[in-house]
């Protein structure tokens, strides 16, 4: 069958002379160098992008829209037809990672352990999208290319942790950073995982920081850091499926081949607590058939006071009170939040989980047209590296306004699916900070959790049904005939000024919105935001 007749059936244009089609690049690199089991693979790869499958790869590719936020948002198409320089496929195959993530374009791919392109299939490639991506062309020699991948990852055989530390680059010297340093992680062959580590930073004092930079091993995607509102005490790696996100408060970003190092507007810091525990996530697509064990570095940038006077502190908005239908297909929910006071925004970005299609976040003042402030349609990226958006000069929210944020999915199973298995949530930094601020569902305006001080509580929070969260104060008095939460932690942690029932043997025995700390100390009730 002759190229015309092709791209009269509607399969693509008909080929330049001497370019090849993208059947025969399909043949001879996509599917033997993309279609890996823990890439784009499946009825569903990574990025919403598969190449098992001729014409369904070749359906997403042409001008079609990237998962990848900010290559959306950027006007970029996956392939466009007749411009090489225009199509994001062509970038993430030729540009250096650096140079991406710098755009928050992600990780150049392929990822380590496959060996990329080499010159004349690079050609090949830039050659049929210039010729107007045609379905059927010539034939071409393809070639692979030595994968050099040393400004993406660090090299390391050794697997103990002493010597797996020592294979990372040295901690900055343009300030004062704190390392710290996951545990090994295993990752299985042929697997996508994000793995995640309770880090105990056992301070003393606040610390702020305003910067967050990461080194990862090979197969690293990127990596998250997170403070814990329920640790756990387990320090050994967990599937983050297996953590309850509902009760992580995103800090930074910090690299990896496919994430950006946070670097916070000048002037402004967030601070992380004595008592909190950091918890880091790594995301790992180990493209090989044998499992690998890797581990992640990050530098925290300290700073002061002075050099960043204005403190943010997070801001949630979240619908946590849904239901998806079984087999439901564009299951939509809307929140909107009214704000009572002026806020400056310095950073925010959106979370769903993979089942999620699409998330927007819009600014609503008087009447004026919805001002679009966030849009995503890939749930995985969003779950595990969604796009940040910085202010460096601040997005102001007036009294008055309104935010809305909506959320829709696909569920694909036999059983409905609610919090925290699906999650809708918009997470910002605020200032001034007075505390950690939640929109949630039945929440009309912002609710403050804590206050801006060192403190869990202020003056005039209530506990739940057992007492347990209420203020207390250093002999205070203030837990006497409080239910069953009589001790004030206050006389042991200052950071922890709240009333708690202690020798608690389960999450239940604390009442709503608090969990059962256990220690060889003794154990607790903390309440989750704490």
């Amino acid at each position: 069958m002759s190229t015309a007749v092709l791209a009269a059936c509607g399969s693509g244009p008909a080929a330049a002379p001497g370019a090849p089609g993208y059947r025969q690049l399909h043949e001879k690199i996509f599917s033997k160098g993309c279609a890996n089991e823990a890439c784009h693979s499946g009825e569903k790869g990574i990025a919403d992008l598969t190449f098992a499958d001729l014409q369904g790869s070749y359906d997403s590719l042409i001008d079609g829209v990237p998962a990848n936020g900010a290559a959306a948002g950027a006007g970029l198409v996956r392939v466009k037809p007749g411009d090489a320089a225009a199509s994001f496929l062509y970038m993430k195959l030729t540009e250096h990672g650096p140079a991406l993530t710098e755009k928050s374009y992600g990780a150049a791919m392929p990822l380590s352990g496959i060996e990329p392109p080499g010159e004349k299939s690079l050609a090949a490639i830039k050659a049929w999208i210039d010729a107007g991506a045609p379905m059927d062309g010539d034939d071409f020699e393809a070639d692979l290319a030595e994968h050099h991948h040393e400004a993406n990852y660090v090299e390391c055989e050794a697997t103990a942790a002493d010597e797996m530390q020592k294979c990372f680059k040295p901690t900055p010297t343009d300030g004062e950073y704190l390392r710290i340093y996951t545990p090994p992680l295993e990752i299985p062959a042929s697997r996508e995982i994000m793995l995640c580590s309770e880090i105990d930073l056992a301070i003393d004092e606040p610390l702020l920081i305003d910067r967050a930079a990461g080194q990862q091993m090979n197969g690293g995607h990127h990596i998250a850091v997170f403070t814990t509102l329920a640790p756990t005490g387990e320090y050994a790696p967990l599937d983050c499926d297996d953590v309850d996100m509902s009760k992580l408060r995103f800090v930074m970003g910090a690299g990896g081949a496919g994430g950006l190092d946070t670097t916070l507007p000048d002037g402004v810091g967030v601070r992380v607590l004595p008592g909190q525990r950091l918890l880091v996530q790594s995301h790992y697509i180990n493209t090989t058939d044998k499992p690998t064990t890797v581990m992640d570095a990050v530098d925290l940038a300290l700073t002061t006071e002075e050099e960043s006077p204005t403190l943010a502190d997070s801001f949630a908005v979240i619908d946590s009170d849904f239901e998806i239908p079984a087999k439901a297909r564009g299951f939509e929910r809307v929140k909107e939040c009214r704000l009572e006071q002026d806020y400056d925004i310095h950073m925010l970005l959106g979370h769903t989980h993979e089942r999620g299609v699409m998330f927007r976040f819009d600014l609503l003042r008087g009447d004026a047209e919805p001002e679009l402030l966030y849009y995503a349609t890939d749930g995985k990226l969003l779950r595990s590296n969604p796009e940040i958006k910085l202010y460096h000069e601040p997005l102001q929210f007036k009294a008055g306004d309104r935010l809305r944020m909506t959320c829709r999915w696909d569920n694909d199973d036999a059983t409905a699916i609610g919090w925290p298995e699906e999650m809708c949530v918009t997470f910002m930094y605020y200032s001034p900070g007075e505390g950690f601020l939640t929109c949630d569902t039945y929440d009309e305006t912002p609710v403050t959790i804590g206050g801006g001080d060192d403190k869990c509580r202020k003056p005039g929070d209530e506990g739940n049904e057992k007492g347990v969260g209420k203020f207390c104060s250093v002999e205070g008095g203030e837990c006497v005939g409080n239910g069953t939460a009589t001790l004030c932690l206050e006389n042991f942690d200052s950071f922890s000024n709240y009333c708690t029932l202690i020798n608690c043997k389960a999450d239940a025995d604390c009442g709503a919105g608090a969990y059962c700390a256990m220690d060889q100390a003794g154990n607790a009730c903390v309440p989750n935001d704490c």
